[in-house]
């Protein structure tokens, strides 16, 4: 069987956990001004997918505002995605209110830009709401991609319906055994970087006698980050290139109803794009044409060619939210997040949208200046730190959290 694989080119952005946001931003800004110059420079990098969220390319255009011309040029061109959502939101975390409110900014950002993406893209949290198909549905959207596993008792394929309680259905997908590396953990790491992810521990050591340059801060607020590989050797492995695809269809193809039509992330947690990913898949094409045609694309175009081959009639469907899982067997925020977060921003959420808000309209009825930008400046603030990861004041976001 000859095989399409989707490869999406994406990063996952938390803006503060390892480092505080600060930090974390300066880290985005290289990673962004590399992506945006290889877009740019290499007509073959079609596609790059922010991680479903905006507020990334806020942080950074408010770092580098001399860069928005390009990101603009990028998006309008359907080839830099970003949004739904304007942080990347822990559902059982916030007021449902906020989620809504989330994706209107996202939407807003992403239109000032020229466009946002309209896919369900939930890959980043370890539990959704019952109500996230209706959610989305009112912003025209029926495509979600889900988080990572599921307990295969109660979804044992990949492809499902997932129904909210007012009735409205989106097709979804809870992707493979590999979930949202599949692609950068089978291919990318071995064929362009030299690492074995499922390796052996003693496969990650460097020695010196490995002729590698690393560099580790040893002082007590970095001594824990892990070390950073100078100089590092990127290039196109061709002895790998067939096992890293075949990995890579296996990582995904046993869970799905799809077999000829696969859903490969090529990216994780804080990962630099490489822009050496549109060479690497056309030697992969010419090793692998007799399994698989490979091309970077979006989770958009990988479910409309979903749509067209799947028995949409057979699939499952499934109603309720979604918590069983593999952290723990229980995919669920609330149980990360800090308490003392939580509660603050529960009263500031109460006091914006009890009290704020309604207080403002009835001013507005009596000829009053209706607050617009404030409010919108609150949301902003609340937002920001909802996001997955800042909301759990946990790591190097603790003191920006706070």
């Amino acid at each position: 069987m000859k095989r399409t694989l989707h490869v999406i080119s994406t990063t996952h952005w938390d803006r503060e956990h390892r480092q505080p946001f600060q930090e974390s931003r300066l880290l985005l800004a290289d990673v962004l001004d590399r992506v945006v110059d290889a877009m740019l420079a290499d007509p073959e990098y079609t596609h790059f997918v922010m991680d479903g969220q905006a507020i990334p390319v806020e942080d950074y255009l408010a770092l580098k505002p001399q860069r928005r011309q390009d990101i603009e040029e990028l998006v309008r061109a359907g080839r830099f995605h970003l949004g739904p959502w304007y942080t990347l939101p822990d559902a059982f975390s916030v007021t449902p209110e906020c989620l809504v409110r989330n994706l209107l900014f996202g939407r807003r950002l992403g239109n000032e830009l020229g466009a946002v993406m309209k896919l369900g893209y939930s890959i980043f949290s370890f539990g959704q709401t019952a109500q996230l198909p209706q959610l989305y549905a009112g912003f025209g959207i029926d495509d979600i991609v889900f988080y990572k596993h599921y307990d295969k008792a109660i979804l044992p394929k990949s492809e499902f319906w997932w129904e909210a309680p007012d009735g409205s259905m989106a097709l979804t997908s809870r992707l493979g055994r590999d979930a949202r590396w599949n692609f950068y953990m089978h291919f990318t790491a071995p064929v362009l970087l030299g690492v074995r992810m499922h390796s052996t521990p003693e496969e990650w050591q460097a020695r010196f006698s490995d002729g590698k340059r690393m560099c580790h801060m040893i002082d007590t607020r970095f001594r824990e980050c892990p070390a950073t590989e100078l100089d590092r050797d990127v290039r196109i492995r061709e002895n790998h290139i067939r096992d890293g695809v075949e990995n890579a269809i296996a990582s995904c193809a046993a869970d799905t109803r799809c077999e000829e039509t696969l859903l490969l992330f090529d990216g994780t947690d804080f990962t630099m794009p490489a822009p050496e990913i549109t060479a690497a898949l056309r030697a992969a094409n010419t090793a692998c044409g007799d399994i698989a045609t490979l091309a970077l694309s979006t989770p958009a175009a990988y479910f409309e060619e979903l749509r067209a081959k799947l028995d949409l009639d057979s699939l499952q469907v499934y109603s309720g939210e979604m918590r069983a899982g593999p952290v723990d067997a229980l995919q669920s925020e609330s149980i990360g997040a800090n308490i003392e977060v939580l509660r603050a921003l529960a009263a500031a959420e109460r006091s914006l949208i009890n009290l704020a808000e309604p207080l403002s309209a009835f001013a507005a009825l009596l000829d009053e200046a209706y607050p617009q930008e404030a409010l919108d400046l609150c949301w902003k603030y609340i937002l920001k730190a909802q996001a997955h990861d800042s909301i759990h004041a946990l790591g190097g976001g603790q003191d920006q959290a706070r």
